[in-house]
């Protein structure tokens, strides 16, 4: 008698595919106590990239101006850019119109202007207070 040992046997899948459920159960917890042990601070990323792009706006803008909580730019080509406070948000908008969210999590903002610094303070709503100063560099206020 020739016994054909070719192929899967119904037990072999079945094991194979409990191995596969097992390991897609688990893996969404490794990766949560993963990014929790690497100290990933979601808060001080969006903080940072707000800081980036203000400072890259600010660079570029041929006037810049204040009312000490929202910043208004205009660039070269006209546009007036600006950032305010909307809830515990602050938002960008372009020439009055759009809602773009830039960063959460805001208690007030308060913006000085001296020459060309411009001073941006934050109280985050959990009760830090974050610093940045940013330069104009495209043209006067």
């Amino acid at each position: 008698m020739v016994i054909n040992e070719e192929g899967f046997t119904l037990i072999e899948v079945l094991i194979t595919l409990l191995i596969l459920l097992a390991l897609t159960a688990v893996l969404p917890s490794l990766m949560i106590t993963s990014v929790k042990t690497a100290g990933i601070d979601h808060q001080q990323e969006e903080e940072q990239l707000f800081y980036v792009l203000v400072a890259r706006e600010i660079r570029g803008a041929s006037s810049v101006s204040t009312n000490g909580r929202n910043l208004s730019l205009t660039n070269p080509s006209g546009e007036t850019i600006g950032f305010e406070m909307y809830g515990n948000v602050i938002r960008r908008r372009v020439n009055g119109t759009g809602h773009e969210v830039v960063l959460q999590g805001v208690k007030s903002m308060n913006i000085t202007i001296s020459g060309q610094r411009v001073k941006i303070v934050l109280v985050l709503t959990n009760g830090t207070t974050k610093e940045e100063i940013c330069y104009q560099l495209a043209g006067s206020s």
